[in-house]
């Protein structure tokens, strides 16, 4: 049991997840701390994404919740009112898949998703998010797809609240904007959402950043919702954000000097430790 426990103390729950009387759920990259207000009383500014949920999806949330509750706690919540509520069964709703995985998960379930979205993407995909050291085959998915002709574009952050990852994320960009993928850093502050918008019919909110982390080792959870208006309300929000943004130039991306190069790749190598 003790060598357990060590085995354990790397997993994190990263899940930002609330269910109100198991009829409305909360998802997204929003943590709980007044430094996340932006109400002048700190010196970084946090751009974020959540999503409000109703109907059937809250049940599959509220399970979420309730297997995490159990872990920690030991208790098991009762499969009825007033934590799931026979009610939102009834309802018309978008449809929603919720995504959720972690280290016991069988698939890394998050990155799956966004490969498969891009991998079926016939026009567009945009993608938010903050710490970005992506998988093999996320990484290949995004060249592939705008060398298919895609409209591919990521908002990541030009400000970050971690040096080390943000060095790392610079070691993947070279490659991108070589195949087409456009890249655009985020100035105004820090951006903190985990968006993706495919096609202008599908959104994706939650938890997941891009990177082994994520993927493999946190407990996470994300909406997967097929609806053409909330896909355009992401848009919307992406168009503004690259107002705030800087588009990154291949052709000045790798005439950086070799200082810089050799930081990002050192950093690249201990993100696996963090």
């Amino acid at each position: 049991m003790r060598f357990k426990n060590i085995a354990s103390t790397n997993y994190r729950n990263h899940r930002k997840i609330i269910i109100v009387d198991g009829r409305i759920g909360f998802i997204g990259g929003l943590n709980l701390d007044d430094r996340y207000l932006n109400n002048g009383k700190h010196a970084l500014y946090w751009r974020d994404t959540h999503l409000k949920i109703e109907g059937p999806a809250v049940n599959i949330l509220q399970l979420v919740f309730s297997t995490d509750w159990r872990y920690v706690s030991k208790e098991l919540l009762p499969l009825d009112e007033p934590y799931f509520s026979k009610q939102a069964l009834n309802s018309e709703l978008r449809p929603i898949t919720i995504i959720a995985s972690g280290p016991i998960s069988l698939r890394p379930y998050g990155m799956d998703s966004m490969v498969s979205l891009i991998h079926n993407a016939k026009r567009n995909i945009k993608i938010t998010n903050p710490y970005f050291i992506p998988s093999d085959e996320l990484k290949q998915a995004l060249i592939t797809a705008a060398l298919s002709g895609v409209d591919v574009q990521l908002i990541l952050p030009g400000i970050s609240d971690s040096t080390i990852v943000q060095r790392a994320s610079y070691s993947y960009f070279r490659p991108l904007l070589y195949n087409g993928v456009k890249i655009y850093q985020y100035q105004k502050g820090f951006i903190h959402a985990k968006t993706m918008s495919v096609d202008d019919k599908i959104a994706l909110i939650g938890s997941f950043n891009t990177d082994i982390r994520s993927f493999y080792i946190n407990y996470e959870a994300s909406a997967l919702v097929y609806d053409k208006e909330l896909s355009q309300q992401l848009n919307q929000q992406f168009e503004q954000d690259i107002q705030n943004s800087i588009k990154l130039d291949y052709e000045s991306w790798k005439r950086r000097g070799i200082s810089n190069r050799f930081l990002d790749s050192l950093c690249r190598l201990i993100t696996p430790l963090l």
